[in-house]
């Protein structure tokens, strides 16, 4: 999975391009945005796009963890429909404040 995220006035926009694998990648993922977010406590609403099917269930649990918990605001663009179906099917459109955008490299 390649992770990349750029900063601008505080507002945090991180994509995830590529398959979260199993365990050691979710762990991957966790550690490289939670260092982002220690690292700028100001943050308190940001953007992860997400282009690939599934979606780590272990990702999702950080990420409501994250909304229900640590109450930040989280915005997801998911360029593959099986994806979002799947948000859509667990009622997560609104949690999340997920938008369907059809990857342009598809």
């Amino acid at each position: 999975m390649n992770m990349q995220y750029s900063l601008n006035d505080e507002e945090l926009r991180f994509e995830c391009k590529g398959k979260m694998g199993g365990y050691k990648t979710f762990l991957e993922f966790k550690t490289y945005l939670c260092n982002i977010l220690e690292k700028h406590p100001a943050i308190k609403e940001f953007y992860i796009s997400f282009d690939t099917f599934p979606l780590n269930l272990y990702a999702l649990g950080l990420l409501l963890k994250f909304v229900n918990t640590d109450h930040y605001k989280i915005n997801l663009l998911i360029q593959n429909y099986s994806c979002f179906k799947m948000l859509e099917d667990l009622e997560l459109i609104t949690k999340f404040n997920v938008k369907y955008q059809k990857d342009s490299n598809a």
